[in-house]
């Protein structure tokens, strides 16, 4: 048993049916293991499960239960103890593992809201329109100078630091 707060990713070997269970805790669901690889990510107002192989059955404490299938992505929203679930077969789900991003038509505040989630620094924009802007492609996230200067790059923007705060500004 594993207690998780943040994000994991799992290979657990399949063994010869036991009655031993390996089972992943987080703030609102249990993710029981039969034998897989899969990713847990529980931050802020929800919690994902990225299944990339085998089956995991979730469990919340509530007693609701979802089973996945390989290639599903199920997403539990703690506000209001909803699941959804999509396809989870892109490698944005497990790239972080090799201290990538992968981005797919995704908005540069949901970038900032990686960076703080990795950093620990805060994000403000000087210009809202600049937000929505969008960015597909794969960036290196093991060296913060590199994912800033891309981002400088790809969007002829300036981002400054303050402190502890990242500005985003046209």
């Amino acid at each position: 048993e594993v207690k998780l707060t943040g994000e994991a990713y799992f290979e657990v070997e399949k063994k010869p049916k036991t009655k031993q269970k390996f089972v992943v805790h987080t703030s609102e669901l249990d993710v029981v293991v039969l034998g897989t690889s899969f990713d847990v990510n529980d931050r802020n107002v929800r919690t994902s499960v990225a299944l990339k192989e085998g089956s995991v059955r979730i469990e919340t404490h509530r007693n609701q239960v979802v089973l996945m299938k390989q290639g599903e992505l199920v997403e539990f929203t703690k506000a209001d103890n909803s699941f959804v679930k999509k396809d989870g077969t892109s490698e944005k789900f497990y790239a972080w593992k090799d201290n990538k991003l992968v981005f797919e038509n995704t908005s540069i505040r949901e970038v900032a809201s990686l960076i703080q989630e990795n950093y620990g620094l805060k994000v403000s924009f000087t210009n809202e329109a600049l937000s929505k802007r969008k960015i597909s492609g794969t960036i290196p996230n093991d060296n913060l100078e590199l994912l800033l200067n891309s981002l400088e790059t790809i969007f002829s923007i300036k981002i400054k630091k303050e402190n502890e705060q990242l500005i985003f500004e046209k």
